[in-house]
């Protein structure tokens, strides 16, 4: 059988390693050309010639044909025991006699060919020239078990396909590399891994709605902060120091603090707001002054220094307030309870408090350690109202609070302070998932009221830091220049022209000045 072939006979041959069949077109002294197909034809040394099978081809793709039927034969053939019966041998073995031993006959050229296909993707037999040589057993073992791990991976793969496309179950490790490429997206490191048991690139997308599909995540989860390792669940170790810390709230706490529990205190947030950091304050005097109170709750208090509740709250910096949901800086029972400033309930706080005299001019604050119990929780609408009302029993006191603010910011627009009216966009996001935007303007005189009194508060917290010596992070800014600012009467207009000039803000561990407020 290794005869030359005629021309138009269908041929076994190698090209670049790979099995091939085709017709022979024409044939030299050392080489020959096949058509494998009705454009394609390759051009094979004489060598590499394996099987000429005498049957002449009709057309160009005769060879191709062939091979089909070979190949499918082939998968019928199981070479071990003659592996076994000829290993001793070690020896090379032409094509014709492997076949014949195997058949125990003088085989067809269509078994030859078949037989031929087996051999060259065998496990048990390599290729050497036009002959094959048995291999010997340890390395039988080894592609037998390389086999082995290879059908597992691709049972793997397709059990995990159906798994992707919503079929079966889904097992732990698959689920944390899909979680992985869900928040890490292509900087995944199984990214590549999803893209060969996919067989093709599955976006970060695609990877968190298979997740949500399967009750891993919820389709609000925020996969920006499990991105950036920010925890969105206290761990049970801070739930119980945290539910300690309330169990062990008493009286002793409250000595050594000057008791405010008498000043009529309100605190004024948006009306969903559970945890309540700050509250106000005013005590009128017979003599036409009123002593203004701006009280901070202190919950640095409770928390002993580097416990694991102090480390958590250092760590989230702040509470992250989202449309879907709230991440407090500290548990809710802390949060939203003990360090929340709740009507009717005694609370420990930093209060700032100084006098506004009956010309309005105001006196120099001082800082204290307290204890205060607010009387109301109250919305900026309803202290708007409550401003509005001059019959309400809480106006005088509110309206106080007013002056005093509306004096502290003429003082910081005199100072250099940019004064735009800032825009506030709510997103809230209701049980059955509506989404709700609201545009409100800051320029309300609750709005006013609360943020001149909060950013006296810090000014007169950064100027205590500096006359300490203790160490702060201060927020700075310088001034923009808006000495060529075009007058204009639309409020939107001037708005951003103002804003697009604001420098940016820096952090630092000096003081420095607020280009912004002044």
């Amino acid at each position: 059988m290794n005869t030359l072939p005629k021309e138009n006979e269908i041929t076994l041959f190698r090209y670049r390693n790979r099995l091939m069949a085709g017709v022979c077109v024409n044939i030299s002294h050392t080489r020959a050309r096949f058509a494998v197909s009705v454009r394609t034809s390759h051009n094979v040394p004489l060598e590499n010639i394996l099987q000429t099978t005498g049957h002449i081809g009709n057309d160009k793709s005769a060879g191709a044909a062939w091979l089909n039927c070979a190949e499918t034969s082939s998968a019928d053939i199981d070479l071990c025991d003659l592996w076994e019966l000829v290993l001793e041998e070690n020896e090379i073995w032409h094509l014709n006699e492997l076949t014949e031993l195997y058949y125990n006959h003088m085989p067809t050229s269509e078994q030859l060919s078949a037989f031929l296909v087996s051999l060259e993707t065998s496990t048990y037999f390599d290729a050497e020239g036009r002959g094959f040589r048995a291999v010997d057993r340890s390395e039988v073992s080894h592609r037998l078990e390389m086999i082995a791990r290879g059908k597992e991976r691709e049972a793997e793969r397709e059990a995990f396909l159906k798994w992707l496309q919503y079929k079966g179950t889904g097992k732990d490790d698959w689920i944390e590399r899909l979680k992985d490429v869900a928040i890490y997206g292509d900087q995944s490191k199984y990214a590549h891994w999803l893209e060969r048991m996919a067989g093709e690139t599955i976006s970060a997308r695609k990877a968190f709605d298979r997740l949500v599909a399967e009750g891993i995540l919820d389709q609000h989860t925020f996969v920006e902060l499990m991105r950036e390792d920010i925890p969105l669940n206290f761990p049970d170790l801070l739930i119980k120091e945290a539910d300690a810390i309330q169990a062990m709230y008493n009286g002793a706490q409250l000595a050594h603090r000057q008791d405010l529990t008498y000043l009529d205190a309100v605190t004024i947030d948006d009306a969903s707001t559970t945890d309540m950091d700050d509250a106000v304050s005013v005590q009128f005097r017979e003599d036409g002054s009123y002593q203004v109170g701006v009280h901070i709750t202190d919950v640095s208090t409770l928390i002993p220094a580097h416990s694991a509740l102090d480390e958590e709250a250092r760590n989230r910096g702040a509470s992250l307030y989202l449309p879907e949901a709230k991440y407090p800086m500290l548990p809710p029972v802390l949060s939203e309870n003990l360090g929340s400033l709740i009507p009717h309930e005694n609370r420990l706080a930093v209060s700032l408090l100084w006098d506004v005299r009956p010309d309005g001019i105001m006196e120099t604050p001082t800082w204290t350690l307290s204890v205060i119990r607010c009387c109301e929780k109250l919305s900026y609408d309803e202290a708007d109202a409550i401003l509005d009302d001059i019959m309400h029993p809480q106006h005088a006191m509110l309206s106080a609070l007013f002056d005093a603010a509306e004096t502290l910011f003429i003082h910081r627009v005199e100072a250099g302070a940019v004064a735009v009216n800032q825009i506030d966009r709510r997103v809230d996001i209701s049980t059955d998932e509506t989404v709700n935007i609201e545009i409100k303007k800051r320029d309300s005189s609750a709005d006013l009221l609360v943020s001149e009194l909060m950013v006296k508060a810090n000014v007169e917290a950064a100027k205590l830091c500096v006359e300490q010596n203790a160490p702060a992070i201060f927020r700075v800014q310088n001034a923009p220049d808006l000495s060529d600012l075009e007058p204009t009467n639309i409020e939107q207009l001037h708005r951003y022209r103002v804003l697009t000039r604001m420098r940016a803000a820096a952090i630092s561990l000096q003081p420095g000045l607020h280009g912004g407020l002044g």
